[in-house]
């Protein structure tokens, strides 16, 4: 549900934003929008919650780019081309990083395209498995445990008894009742 992931986030901090924040009213409207058009859940893997995550944690995340509205460049090809240099000389630096920036825009003033991209598989609505393939799963791992772990249990009391077992025939061959077990290294 939306406001248990904005609850959550809100916890989450980083390098560049605080843990236990109180989310922004702006924020928290666009992740409940999310849900609405999906049904009230928020698929994660999602374009618009990326892009919420951009503007949750804007340093982090990258900004997810609507697909086919850009292409990628290397530097080299940049400069051939823009017909620039790569490089930028001192002064263009200074004037660069001494520019008057804004510290902090208003949040409902920073660009969001609510237009949403989901994996191929995921189109049409549908977020995720079935809740009935989800518990027939989750059965078939936990029958598959208790094998497993009924099996290990066989095999520890069968070698219990082989070594019970052994130490009282040795035992007997040495006409004594003392259990006598080989000693084991670890």
């Amino acid at each position: 549900a939306p406001q248990d992931l904005a609850a959550l986030m809100a916890t989450l901090g980083s390098s560049t934003v605080p843990a236990d924040r109180e989310l922004s009213s702006v924020l928290v409207q666009r992740l409940h929008a999310i849900a609405e058009v999906h049904d009230g859940l928020v698929p994660i893997y999602g374009r618009l919650f990326a892009q919420w995550m951009h503007h949750a944690y804007p340093r982090e995340c990258a900004y997810p780019h609507l697909a086919g509205t850009t292409s990628p460049m290397n530097p080299a090809e940049w400069a051939s081309v823009h017909h620039a240099a790569i490089k930028a000389g001192g002064s263009e630096m200074r004037g660069f990083a001494f520019r008057k920036q804004r510290k902090n825009a208003p949040l409902h003033t920073v660009p969001w395209i609510n237009t949403e991209e989901l994996p191929a598989g995921m189109q049409g609505g549908a977020i995720g498995p079935p809740v009935a393939w989800v518990a027939i799963q989750f059965a078939v791992s936990l029958v598959a445990m208790l094998l497993i772990v009924l099996s290990l249990a066989r095999t520890l009391c069968r070698a219990g008894l082989h070594l019970r077992n052994r130490g009282f025939q040795q035992g007997k061959k040495a006409g004594s009742a003392k259990l006598d077990l080989p000693a084991l290294s670890i």
